[in-house]
């Protein structure tokens, strides 16, 4: 899903554009009741009730291209009302609270999009990642990690982990935002966490946990920076951004981010057979699990 085809799903974004062009036809009601505006005045009323409409079609699209029943989110009423009575002040005074609110917003949505450029985006339900044994022997197993958009079996990637155990498990970082960020694109985002290797103890009649890899936040894997001279300065660079994703996650686990969640999911193990494909599942609200793939 681009983004979009992701704007036009959700009714957040048809209700704001829609409450944005009332708030714009009620400042030219307001300017039009001003005194010594009589032919302006015309010209005011006139564009109040084009957008006015604008609104209308906005609001009607809102209903029926993502689905009657998604316009039925109390919270929507919330959004509206918080949206006109900004968008009017914003619109009576546009180098007094206008453009501080553009250049804010502007700011805001570089800073999180470049923040959530460590997070894989993710359209639940929907695989995060595919997994393949390549091997097992001697209680232990290596698993091919393959991200969702390099699915190709029959080209050997190099991106292996070894495990002790005949189960596997993994666990997903998980981030939920609020739909009142509609703009960042997304409204579910992941990193793999782990992966996990079990064995089954029959005495307790349950996995039991062998083996833990962790791997690299965003790609699955851990590898080294080099810092030779002419890679010094991007060296510097992906430190700094690293550092900046280090104090967002920070606050994001502290729960300073308002509308921002963050989960840690586990998928149940599962026993797994050499060169079968696997992927790891998730549905909403966060339920993993490691489903087979032809």
């Amino acid at each position: 899903m681009g983004y979009l085809e992701f704007l036009v799903q959700t009714p957040w974004f048809w209700v704001t554009a829609a409450a944005l062009s009332f708030a714009a036809a009620l400042r030219c009601f307001l300017v039009s009741l001003l005194p010594r505006r009589r032919h302006g005045g015309r010209t005011s009323s006139a564009a109040g009730l084009f957008l006015l409409s604008i609104a209308l079609v906005l609001l009607t699209l809102g209903i029926f291209v993502p689905g009657p029943q998604r316009i039925l989110d109390p919270r929507l009423l919330l959004l509206a009302a918080i949206v006109v009575a900004v968008g009017v002040g914003a619109f009576l005074f546009p180098l007094l609270a206008g453009l501080p609110l553009v250049l804010l917003l502007t700011l805001s949505l570089v800073l999180f999009s470049g923040y959530l450029q460590s997070w894989n985006p993710i359209h639940v339900p929907g695989d995060l990642a595919h997994l393949r044994v390549v091997s097992a022997r001697d209680g232990r197993m290596v698993v091919e990690v393959i991200r969702r958009d390099e699915l190709q079996w029959d080209e050997p990637l190099g991106r292996t982990v070894e495990l002790q155990g005949a189960a596997l498990g993994a666990s997903v970082e998980l981030l939920e935002l609020h739909p009142a960020y509609f703009l960042l694109g997304r409204r579910y985002s992941f990193r793999l966490h782990s992966l996990r290797g079990y064995t089954f103890d029959h005495s307790q009649g349950a996995f039991v946990e062998t083996d833990v890899r962790e791997l690299l936040h965003g790609s699955g894997f851990q590898q080294g920076a080099s810092t030779t001279p002419d890679t010094r300065g991007t060296a510097d660079s992906a430190d700094g951004a690293r550092a900046l994703v280090g104090r967002l996650d920070a606050a994001l686990r502290e729960g300073q981010l308002p509308g921002m969640r963050a989960t840690l999911g586990q998928a149940r193990p599962r026993r797994v057979g050499v060169l079968t494909a696997y992927a790891l599942h998730l549905t909403p609200p966060d339920r993993l699990a490691i489903e087979p793939r032809n």
